[in-house]
This record gives C-alpha cells, sequence and structure tokens, in this order.
C-alpha cells in the first residue's frame, strides 16, 4: 500500500490546484493514447484524491465536480492536440516508401495509431470525464485505502480505462 505520509502533505489549496493539474494531464494522455504517461497522470490524480478526501475532508462529490469543470474546460485543447497529431501522423505515412523492406509495418503502425486517435477524437466529454474519474478513484481506494462514499461511484474493474491501440 502508498502511504501518504511519507512526504510532506500539500495545503488544501496547493491540493486544488494539483487536482487541476493531474485531471488536465490524465485526460489529455488518455486523448492521445499515451499509456505510460497517462497511467503516471492516473497514479498522481490519485493521491491528491486520496489526500483530499482523507486529509482535508473534502467530499467526494466535490472532487468529482470540480475534475468535470476542470476537463470540461481543457477538452477543446485537448481535441486539438489530438488532431495535431492527426495530422502529423498523416503527413508522416506520406514519406513513406511503401517498397522499402519496413515500409509496409510502418505505415500500418501509423494507421494503427491514427484510428485510435480518430476514435477518441469523437469520443463525447461525458465519457472521457467518467473514465478519468472512474480510474482515480479507484485507484485511490485500492492503493491509498481510501473510502469513497459516493452513490454513483462504482467500481467497474481494477485496470485503468486506456485501451489497446
Amino acid at each position: 500500500m502508498n502511504d501518504l505520509h511519507s512526504k510532506p502533505l500539500p495545503s488544501l489549496e496547493q491540493s486544488n490546484l494539483l487536482l487541476g493539474t493531474y485531471a488536465r494531464d490524465a485526460m489529455k494522455f488518455l486523448m492521445l493514447r499515451q499509456q505510460s504517461q497517462y497511467l503516471s497522470s492516473m497514479q498522481k490524480l490519485a493521491e491528491i484524491c486520496a489526500n483530499l478526501i482523507k486529509n482535508h475532508k473534502q467530499p467526494v462529490e466535490n472532487i468529482i465536480n470540480q475534475i468535470e469543470a476542470i476537463m470540461t474546460d481543457a477538452y477543446e485543447p485537448n481535441r486539438q492536440s489530438v488532431l495535431e497529431r492527426i495530422a502529423q501522423y498523416q503527413d508522416m505515412r506520406k514519406t513513406i516508401n511503401l517498397n522499402m523492406l519496413f515500409g509496409e509495418r510502418d505505415d500500418h503502425r501509423l494507421l494503427t495509431r491514427i484510428d485510435a486517435l480518430n476514435g477518441y477524437k469523437d469520443t463525447e466529454l461525458k465519457d472521457i470525464i467518467f473514465n478519468v474519474i472512474t480510474d482515480a478513484l479507484n485507484h485511490a481506494e485500492q492503493a491509498y485505502e481510501t473510502v469513497i462514499e459516493h452513490t454513483n461511484f462504482q467500481i467497474f474493474n481494477d485496470s485503468p480505462s486506456i485501451s489497446k491501440g
């Protein structure tokens, strides 16, 4: 189990600022399909959620509302990042020589990435928010022994919601 007391705890104000940073990062990395960065951001988001709940006695509902507001504001810039990455991969595809030894493999790899990004480009904001909040609270509950008392929160599984692609 992780221990929130192994380092100095951030104040309530610092925790709220960190919550915003980690929620935005988690959303961005989820939408860009960057799994290791998503998992790192998710761990930090879960830790700060646990800190807010356990040490600052913040209601889970307030934390959920904060994350929703933060991610709503961050959605369009993150969506633009996804569109830019798609365009970047499409430009890279134009430079691939399919007759070269690894040309077809590289083209297929880029097509797979483009398809995955296209899926998140059109994913509804509410679904992304739900996935990030579910992952964060699930991890806070498991890794930091945080009691989550929220009637609408349900744990679906142990794994983060980022899928292969």
